[in-house]
């Protein structure tokens, strides 16, 4: 991550604040729930007993370390007594996140380990982006690391009790505001028997199954690591524009605990990283700016041009596939939010249709330029439904149409009836004849272009005919070619440059699931906004009422106070002539007026006897107005 040479807004500085109390607040819960777990659990219970849900607190590791002298070793022993991954402790020290923050690492990842051991492998997997992401960014955006760090362990705490509470919580206000009806938007509701279309389909989800997540999710964040996993040089014909390449950039849609992160996880493990092509330190990096995600890509080389025995280095663009996740779209929103300096979104959607990313700056060891063709992402962003509505917000300059929309609600067959884990997949790689055949030399290097068939090129012109000359719904505006690039991806996973119908057959079928749950986020948002006017029309309105009856009550005990004073300069006044002496605005209070002086002893009602009827006259109280 770079550091930025502008200081921060105020509206950014006011976002991060808010970022940094929520994250604050985070703590306590965790510190709550932690705290409520231990004092359900007796003393003498052993770590880890199953259907047991509760755990100790582990022991507090500051009380025996010398942060002065200890090395990474000693630290760890304190730290995890019972055992844990080397990197995650080694991470988590060297980055030196201080010492309520750590505290905080330690005992979810305590909580979940002892829990369940699943729950180790997510704080494993997840703390290692997480840790970097602070590293790099707290001497620069320290509201932005901690709003990530906040994020992350917020994330998997959640996804630790939705997996390991004894009865689940009952429904509240607040969770039943989160949670948006799937059903009808899954792959196989579009598609009954998708997964069973092709081997490397159903080993993906059966690898989802096992582990209790969403197939669709897992069949996602797998895609987009194909894209991630394949040379950049493969690229999409430009059958209508320009040619395009694999970048694929994933919004997993779900409420807190539904797996989002997990999915990310397990697609990560069922299609390794090819070493090759992707290097470890772009691999499964947490997204922090525009500026970072195109920083990955590039290091310091010597420079050719340098004399002999010159140390002189250049700073070149050195890699070209990256694999970047954020674990919550909220801190996208927030990212994005930085001002007209920031370039994450545009970033994101140039690599999306393969354009020129980075900024040419003055220095040239600053300089950031990667040409069209020269890089891929797999890009994850995982968001709770509110949080997805800033990026609908942006529909004007393409961000959404740019994402494939899964959710991660898909129902999983019952924890009896899982199947086994399948293994990672193996992607087979192309044939020296079938890449020979789809070579094009371009721009000082050879790139190799896909082949699709001609009923798929002719659909994709016809489409794009049809949309400059009558338009088409906005958010489809880059359906076509997001469809060709998941039809790529499945032609990569059976090592094939060339797309057949079928590719595009079982992309349209991701297209149509995507499209279905954006279409359904929508509603949610149209529905909350509803509810929010209303709400606001409500309150409006009963603002609108309290305001008529202070005024008309004031309206009352003033003409009330005329009374007074009226019947006390002609005690005996009849009830009609009191009325008459007022003005005509003040007698459509009369009735009002009169009963509240009644009650308020300013003045009462009298008979006397008289030849013919009683006369009932009105006299002063034995109170008088103030």
């Amino acid at each position: 991550m770079t550091k930025s040479s502008s200081p921060l807004s105020p509206k950014e500085q006011a976002a991060l604040d808010a970022l940094e109390k929520q994250l604050e607040d985070n703590s306590r819960i965790v510190r709550a729930e932690l705290t409520k777990s231990l004092r359900s659990r007796p003393r003498e219970a052993p770590l880890h007993e199953p259907g047991v849900r509760v755990f100790p607190r582990p022991p507090n590791p500051w009380d025996s370390v010398d942060f002065e002298h200890c090395t990474p070793a000693q630290c760890r022993e304190a730290f995890w007594p019972h055992g844990a991954p080397d990197n995650v402790s080694d991470i988590v020290w060297e980055t030196n996140l201080g010492r309520g923050a750590t505290d905080m690492v330690i005992q979810a990842y305590e909580a979940m380990a002892r829990a369940d051991p699943e729950g180790l492998e997510w704080i494993g997997t997840a703390a290692m982006p997480l840790a970097e992401q602070a590293w790099a960014e707290s001497r620069v955006h320290p509201g932005v690391a901690w709003a990530a760090f906040g994020a992350a362990l917020r994330a998997g705490f959640a996804d630790y009790q939705s997996a390991h509470q004894q009865t689940p919580a009952e429904p509240t206000a607040d969770t039943e505001r989160r949670v948006i009806d799937f059903t009808g938007c899954y792959v196989e509701d579009v598609a009954p028997g998708f997964y069973d279309t092709r081997p490397e389909l159903a080993q993906i989800r059966d690898a989802a199954h096992n582990r209790g997540r969403a197939a669709d999710a897992v069949l996602a964040a797998v895609l987009a690591r194909v894209g991630a996993n394949t040379n950049h040089n493969v690229q999409l014909p430009a059958v209508v524009g320009a040619p395009s390449n694999l970048s694929l950039q994933v919004a997993l849609v779900g409420p807190p605990g539904s797996g989002k992160s997990t999915a990310i996880t397990i697609g990560c493990q069922i299609l390794p990283a090819n070493p090759k092509v992707l290097a470890p330190e772009c691999d499964r990096v947490a997204l922090g700016s525009g500026e970072g995600a195109i920083e990955l890509l590039f290091g310091f080389r010597p420079d050719p041009n340098a004399g002999p025995g010159s140390n002189k280095k250049i700073h070149v663009q050195v890699h070209h596939n990256a694999f970047v996740v954020l674990g919550e779209g909220e801190i996208l929103n927030v990212l994005a939010s930085r001002g007209s300096g920031s370039i994450l979104l545009p970033t994101l959607r140039e690599s999306f249709t393969m354009g020129v990313l980075g900024q040419a700056n003055a220095s040239q060891d600053r300089k950031r330029v990667v040409a069209p063709g020269q890089a891929v992402y797999g890009v994850l962003v995982a968001f709770q439904p509110e949080h997805t509505g800033p990026l609908f917000e942006r529909v004007g300059d393409g961000t959404p149409q740019r994402f494939l929309w899964v959710a991660t609600t898909t129902p999983t067959p019952p924890p009896d009836d899982r199947p086994d884990w399948p293994g990672p997949l193996l992607l087979p790689g192309f044939s020296p004849t079938d890449t020979t055949a789809h070579e094009q030399p371009v721009d000082g290097y050879t790139r190799l272009v896909m082949g699709l068939p001609a009923t798929v090129r002719d659909e994709i012109r016809a489409n794009d005919w049809h949309r400059q000359q009558h338009g088409a719904p906005v958010l489809d505006e880059h359906s076509d070619l997001m469809r060709s690039k998941l039809a790529g991806m499945l032609a990569v996973m059976q090592g094939r440059l060339d797309q057949d119908e079928q590719d595009w057959d079982l992309a349209g079928v991701l297209i149509e699931s995507s499209r279905r749950v954006r279409t359904r986020l929508l509603e949610y948002h149209q529905t909350k906004e509803r509810q929010k006017e209303q709400a606001s029309t409500e309150r409006a309105a009963r603002r609108a009422v309290v305001v008529s009856e202070r005024t008309q009550s004031a309206k009352v005990v003033g003409v009330a106070e005329t009374l007074a004073k009226r019947v006390a300069k002609k005690p005996g006044v009849t009830k009609r002539n009191l009325q008459r002496s007022l003005s005509k605005v003040q007698r459509e209070w009369f009735e009002d007026a009169f009963e509240h002086a009644l009650d308020e002893g300013w003045i009462v009602l009298k008979t006397e006897p008289t030849d013919g009827d009683p006369r009932q006259g009105v006299v002063p109280g034995p109170r008088s107005p103030r």
